[in-house]
């Protein structure tokens, strides 16, 4: 089996996820930030054509979806009308969507209903 390296930032980048139609990455970055440890988390996107062609290794060559959110965003599933995340809100964890076109996000949860790191089927 052959590997191809898409990224190559300094910091961590993970949980990636294939857009529906598979021609796109979003992905967990610190988008090689200093100090991220202390710094708000992202939700980056790439074109799967070209990261295949040549390593995206600078913070420039992804598309920073949540650059607008002040906290940290954890993608859950990428749907036909959206990324879905789960982020922090003061101390409520709540579930997000955002356009990867608009890059407007949403929150779908309410006050009233909080999420759970624990998942009840």
């Amino acid at each position: 089996m052959l590997f191809t390296r898409l990224l190559g930032l300094e910091g961590p980048d993970g949980d990636p996820i294939f857009s529906p139609d598979g021609k796109q990455i979003a992905f967990g970055t610190a988008l090689a930030q200093p100090y991220f440890y202390y710094a708000n988390g992202h939700i980056g996107l790439v074109d799967v054509e070209r990261v295949t062609c040549a390593t995206s290794d600078k913070a420039r060559d992804v598309q920073d979806l949540t650059g607008q959110f002040d906290e940290d965003p954890r993608i859950s599933d990428w749907g036909p009308d959206g990324i879905y995340f789960v982020g922090l809100q003061k101390t409520s964890t709540h579930l997000f969507r955002v356009d990867p076109k608009s890059k407007g996000i949403t929150r779908l949860s309410s006050r009233r209903y909080l999420l759970s790191r624990r998942c009840v089927r």
